[in-house]
């Protein structure tokens, strides 16, 4: 899943994660594995915020990372050309 943050405000961020958190306690997902999510935002800062809110919501669903995954980026490396995702 991807997921890209035009607005530098936390609040969206956070009303998204509350939203796939809850989908992922709530459904099982075809197939089994939950897929990847990648949050593109503007910012380190922003990155930082996302991946701390992120443990903390999955945290208060009993789910580890092999469970749900995020993978926060900021626009700037996704726009390098460089970026190099290895999904498992």
């Amino acid at each position: 899943m991807l997921d890209i943050f035009t607005e530098s405000l936390f609040f969206y961020v956070k009303k998204r994660i509350d939203q796939l958190i809850k989908h992922y306690d709530e459904e099982t997902w075809p197939g089994g594995q939950y897929p990847t999510i990648i949050f593109v935002v503007s910012d380190d800062r922003l990155k930082a915020k996302t991946e701390k809110y992120f443990e903390e919501a999955r945290d208060g669903v009993f789910a580890d990372e092999k469970d749900v995954r995020l993978i926060p980026l900021t626009t700037k490396t996704l726009l390098n050309g460089k970026l190099r995702i290895k999904l498992v």
